[in-house]
């Protein structure tokens, strides 16, 4: 493991930042160790901004009671804001979104987000943070970054920074390679480590703390080790925590699962079948489709047939599916992309699903057979997609559709891919999306709390992931690419998006992911509808026959569907 320590946070190089780095950011006074506080003591989420215009503009839009302003400016708190001192807001921001106005603390954030994970770090967590970083370690370089200030070094941060890389090296229990500056803090910290309250008020922002009178806030924040709060920066915009829950084992009390998710884990538990990625691809792609198969089952079948269409590099397989009960007049239409992280699943894995929507929403849907990783990579799948709506908008009228109710949906992989045609379309201004119906979509590649509380015995792994990611991707730099991660689709086009319904799963690692999307979505003025299933797992929709919810759940998404026939395509030309 190699440590590596930056003294201020104009030090930063974003490039350098982005290569196989974790980043660990200190503003010991103050706003790492309010951030740290805030989301102790149960704030949903802390938002840092430079100023308290950057606030105010971010509270727009947001129910009054859903979030409180924090901010203060050169020891000052800001006029109609709330001080961060961590001992004040303790009884005011349960369940609340946090908007805290600093500005060295943030800046660093910001400039520290292209790396693989970027966590927040005080005295009072260094410990925890600690023990989650080596949770899921890869053997990428922990960069440890002192925010300072006005380009100076601050001496509270670099206390913090040695008290972090002590427990690193206790914790990991290996050779640890720590760069010059690393070993300075570090060995700062054991020659200093019973006297951090005196360090932090004899530091020249720890005086200007003390002048306003935050001498109490400073002790508080002097103590070491206090909380088991991890914060981590997700959207590159908000802190969330991060917990270090059990995961679901057989016979584990921890968490009352409903009767019949709890017996499908234990079914899942028991199969002597090694993991996907442990599988010959080939292996993997036939027992997902046996699987499927038996898991899910349609109770009424629409038409179909069978096409074949120019894909991106190959012919790709279309099937469409007819409502039984059609009408003479031309019908909506919903392109279907399947799920199985880009490498599995295809027209037969998703084949009962599209049937019972057919029919349920009372459309024509179109499933799409696109290419599959590793043999077709990122972006082929991606402009398979693409060709198949456009192909459909192309060809309504030999289909008996409606071209101006045309929507893609997808779940999984395939609310990925059904996303970014949506992004496509406006960039390339054909074809008119109506609607996204986005089902547990992948969204990003980033870390989030549901990603590290659900990753191990919820179904979905992260394992099984990151071999998914493996497949599609070519290089760690598509992981920056809008049409491999929506979620990073510029604000300028997400405004012209189609209207969405997103469904995510509350036990799925992918859950904050679509719920992100879903803030982003309304955050740029696009209508959207957001659901969680209480409950239930990755992939359920396809496990009919097991979890019933899942018959409910498309039956609600046909619904909303259907409520949408008044809709009118989005201007790609806005």
């Amino acid at each position: 493991m190699k440590i590596h320590l930056l003294l201020k946070k104009e030090d930063i190089d974003r490039k350098k930042m982005a290569n196989n780095k974790i980043a660990v950011v200190f503003d010991v006074l103050l706003a790492t160790s309010t951030i740290s506080s805030a989301l102790q003591f149960g704030a949903k989420e802390v938002i840092p901004v430079l100023d308290g215009k950057e606030a105010e503009k971010e509270a727009e839009g947001r129910e009054k009671d859903r979030f409180v302003l924090v901010g203060e400016y050169q020891g000052r708190t800001i006029d109609g804001f709330l001080s961060p001192n961590p001992l004040e807001l303790r009884e005011k921001i349960e369940g609340k979104s946090v908007i805290l106005s600093t500005t060295n603390g943030t800046v660093a954030l910001k400039n520290s987000a292209d790396a693989n994970r970027v966590y927040a770090a005080s005295l009072l967590n260094c410990e925890a943070v600690a023990r989650h970083i080596l949770q899921d370690f890869q053997g990428e370089t922990i960069v440890v970054v002192c925010s300072g200030s006005s380009n100076e070094f601050n001496v509270e941060d670099f206390q913090g920074a040695g008290c972090l890389i002590d427990c690193l090296i206790k914790e990991y229990g290996k050779d640890v390679y720590l760069t010059d500056s690393a070993y300075a803090a570090h060995s700062y910290y054991h020659a200093h480590n019973q006297n951090s309250d005196h360090i932090l008020k004899a530091s020249r922002v720890g005086r200007m703390l003390s002048k306003h009178g935050f001498d109490e806030e400073i002790e508080f924040v002097s103590q070491e080790n206090i909380f088991s709060t991890v914060p981590m920066l997700i959207d590159k915009k908000r802190m969330v925590a991060v917990k270090n829950d059990s995961v679901f084992i057989k016979g584990d009390g921890n968490m009352a699962l409903k009767p019949e998710v709890k017996a499908l884990l234990e079914t899942f538990a028991q199969s002597p079948m090694p993991p996907l990625e442990q599988l010959p691809l080939e292996e993997a792609r036939k027992g997902f489709e046996q699987s499927a198969k038996l898991m899910s089952k349609a109770e009424k079948l629409a038409n179909t047939q069978d096409l074949k269409i120019k894909g991106y590099k190959d012919e790709i397989k279309i099937r469409v599916y007819t409502p039984e009960e059609a009408s003479a007049t031309r019908l909506p239409a919903i392109v279907y992309y399947h799920g199985g992280g880009w490498v599995i699943g295809n027209i037969e894995t998703h084949d009962a699903l599209c049937h019972t929507l057919s029919n349920e929403a009372g459309c024509i849907v179109v499933s799409v057979d696109y290419s599959l990783a590793p043999k077709s990579k990122f972006p082929v799948a991606v402009e398979d997609s693409y060709l198949a709506a456009k192909w459909v908008f192309d060809n309504a009228d030999g289909l008996n559709i409606d071209e101006n109710f045309i929507a893609v949906a997808g779940d999984s992989a395939g609310g990925n891919l059904a996303a970014v045609v949506s992004y496509l379309s406006i960039q390339r201004k054909t074809p008119s999306i109506a609607y996204q119906m986005l089902f547990y979509p992948s969204t990003g590649f980033e870390y989030t709390p549901s990603y590290e509380k659900y990753g191990e015995g919820y179904y979905l792994t992260k394992a099984t992931m990151n071999w998914f990611r493996e497949q599609y991707l070519n290089s760690p730099d598509d992981t920056h690419n809008p049409l491999a991660a929506p979620m990073l689709i510029p604000d300028e086009s997400a405004s012209q998006l189609p209207p969405a319904y997103i469904l995510t799963a509350e036990l799925d690692p992918l859950c904050d992911g679509g719920e992100h999307f879903a803030m982003k979505l309304r955050n740029a003025g696009v209508e959207t509808e957001y659901v969680c299933a209480p409950g239930m797992l990755h992939g359920f929709l396809g496990m009919t026959e097991y979890l019933h919810d899942g018959k409910k759940e498309i039956k609600a998404a046909a619904e909303a569907f259907k409520k949408r026939s008044a809709l009118k395509p989005v201007d790609n030309n806005l």
